[in-house]
């Protein structure tokens, strides 16, 4: 005996299909844009071989949004402003002749 069987695709049936289509599509452009830092590994800016470690200069009390500023090389003076506790922070390169 021949049997042959006979799938028939309901609208639910195509519809979980296609959602299915989806899911796994976005997974691969998620997977595929988030992995750029990770392929990508030994690229980040050059060192210099001048020690910083000096203390940054912060000028608002904790609690509140923060201004640290910094001379990081003769006439260069780095600034970064904390929002709050926020994980966000402005960053700012400034010509200042008083850097020594």
């Amino acid at each position: 005996m021949n049997h042959a069987t006979v799938i028939t695709l309901t609208p639910r049936i195509k519809l979980l299909i296609v959602t299915a289509v989806l899911a796994v599509m976005a997974l691969l452009l998620a997977v595929g844009c988030g992995l750029g830092k990770i392929t990508e590994p030994f690229r980040d800016a050059p060192v210099s071989s001048v020690n910083q470690d000096a203390a940054v200069e912060v000028t608002m009390p904790d609690g509140f949004s923060n201004l640290a500023t910094k001379c990081i090389a003769p006439g260069i003076r780095v600034a970064s402003a904390y929002h709050g506790d926020a994980n966000r922070t402005a960053i700012a390169l400034v010509a200042d002749p008083n850097c020594r």
